[in-house]
């Protein structure tokens, strides 16, 4: 399906992973993409779930756009794809040091452990590939 879909509309880039599929690409075939998305799916017996707990819309500039698509709110200044952020540098630089923040609070609940060979491994498998991910990314 979505390999069908990005053939019909090349100039976006449609891109899946497991259950989130992002698109990218001009405003003005989003709709449309939407729609066909939804038909294609629902012809293999499946939903395509759009709510605004899970969904977020992301333009940079709106360029009087509408403020909702399917009742999904639109954003201007950032989103996360697949636990990284997307957007503007003023979103990205709130975005990494609110992940920042989370692995100062490990690092500080660690040195409460009474097991120092605990809490290596779990700022060795929990905190680190968290920040290497997130460098290579961002």
């Amino acid at each position: 399906v979505i390999t069908r879909i990005q053939k019909k509309y090349s100039d976006l880039t449609v891109l899946a992973y497991l259950d989130d599929i992002f698109v990218v690409g001009h405003s003005h075939q989003f709709e449309a993409l939407l729609n066909d998305l939804k038909e294609e799916l629902k012809s293999l017996n499946i939903n395509l779930l759009i709510c605004d707990r899970k969904c977020e819309i992301h333009f940079p500039s709106l360029d009087a756009y509408k403020d909702t698509i399917f009742s999904v709110p639109v954003v201007t200044s950032g989103v996360e794809i697949l636990g990284v952020p997307v957007g503007c540098d003023a979103y990205l630089q709130s975005k990494c040091t609110e992940i920042a923040a989370t692995g100062k609070s490990l690092c500080s609940q660690l040195s409460s452990l009474n097991d120092p060979q605990s809490a290596l491994l779990l700022l060795r498998y929990c905190h680190v590939p968290t920040m290497n991910y997130l460098a290579r990314c961002v």
